[in-house]
């Protein structure tokens, strides 16, 4: 078998491949009917061939930005990882995340994430847990308390949505793994067709001359319940979640139920007047993995005038193997016994602040030796928050 980036001449059997491994239909996939995204795809995926031909395994690699302790970083994003059924549990996958990971880091790619079907299958690649967002489902009619004073203005099919910008990027700045220089697009591929026949709207939301706020819902019916169903928003302040809370409550008289995934500094229990009403439903779900060690420990947050060790073993990227000392200066590979000796996953934990110090401790082959008061200080939970899907 052999590995390569695929061209746009390859997207015919890369949609056949997928129709397969995804039991959909060619024409239900977006490359059969757009041929910029095929363009787009083949600069973004791999295929693993046959040494006769064929292509046997698929996946692609978007290319994002995301924040990560205050910084903005390179992250690939990997979706649509496909095998052909007679090619199944013959290296094709591992194959292909070896040469996409290699390139990514070259690149200079921090991060890789991905949404798994299985997470026990992809910690052999070095992924691990990464993000367990909250789905809040609460009564409309919960919200009562709550009143927005300000305008609020239905955007078209059409129409610029540049004035979405700025508020995600405010918003997004404060959370690890949110994507980083989004662009209007992100918000314009949820807003296709009539908003009035799909029943899908976007609202911007302000008060005198200034927006502070966004949210894109549909309306659908849930658990027998007709339910407003939030699939993207930001807000530049506490105020302007206030404001969708209070703009949210108008559709009280024809929707029962909202529902709304949110980070943890969003204190949901605490805005109804019955906290029983909100019922919460946390999926484990986002896996990630460093790419490049290194970098990923020299942008790490941490107090001024600090020095570290830590061990890595990364047996699937032998490249980021060793140990490594962590100073104000840099990082530099180093011999001996580290303060702390841990896999990639769990670094990966750690460095997005998924798991605390304390935390990593309880997973098996984590070993502390010394340094324990500047590493509590350094590996602390932190706000997580990413709502793009690939």
């Amino acid at each position: 078998m052999f590995v390569r980036q695929l061209t746009v001449q390859d997207m015919p059997e890369f949609a056949r491949l997928r129709s397969i491994a995804f039991l959909r239909a060619p024409d239900h996939d977006p490359i059969a009917h757009d041929i910029h995204a095929g363009e787009m795809l083949a600069g973004l995926s791999w295929g693993c061939f046959a040494d006769d031909g064929p292509m046997m395994a698929c996946l692609t690699n978007n290319s994002y930005h995301i924040h990560y302790d205050g910084r903005i970083v390179r992250m690939g994003g990997v979706g649509g990882v496909a095998t052909l059924p007679e090619y199944r549990h013959g290296g094709a996958v591992r194959a292909l995340f070896a040469a996409m990971l290699r390139q990514a880091r070259e690149k200079g790619e921090v991060f890789s994430t991905l949404y798994p079907f299985s997470h026990a299958y992809y910690r052999q690649f070095g992924y691990d847990l990464c993000h367990s967002p909250a789905t809040h489902v609460y009564p409309a009619s919960a919200l009562s308390g709550h009143r927005f004073s300000g305008w609020a203005r239905l955007m078209l099919p059409g129409e610029s949505l540049d004035v979405l910008v700025p508020i995600y990027e405010q918003f997004a700045a404060r959370y690890n793994l949110s994507a980083a220089n989004r662009d209007a697009r992100a918000t314009a591929r949820l807003m296709k067709g009539d908003p009035y026949q799909n029943q899908s709207f976007t609202y911007l939301l302000g008060e005198d001359g200034d927006a502070f706020a966004y949210a894109h819902f549909s309306v659908l019916s849930l658990d027998g319940r007709m339910t407003l169903a939030v699939e993207d928003y930001a807000f530049t302040a506490p105020t302007g979640w206030q404001a969708l809370l209070g703009f949210f409550s108008r559709f009280a008289a024809n929707c029962q139920a909202v529902r709304i995934n949110l980070p943890e500094d969003v204190p949901m229990a605490h805005l109804l007047d019955n906290p029983y009403d909100d019922a919460i439903t946390v999926r484990n779900r986002l896996m990630a993995r460093i790419v490049h060690v290194p970098a990923a420990l020299a942008l790490l947050r941490r107090p001024e005038g600090c020095c570290f060790t830590v061990a890595v073993t990364d047996s699937f990227l032998p490249e980021n193997d060793g140990v490594y000392q962590v100073t104000d200066a840099g990082v530099l590979p180093v011999e001996g016994i580290a303060d702390l000796a841990v896999d990639i996953g769990t670094l990966t934990q750690l460095c997005l602040g998924y798991l605390d110090l304390r935390g990593a401790l309880f997973k098996p082959g984590v070993r502390l030796n010394g340094h324990e008061e500047i590493l509590t200080r350094i590996f602390v939970r932190k706000l997580l928050y990413l709502a793009d899907y690939y």
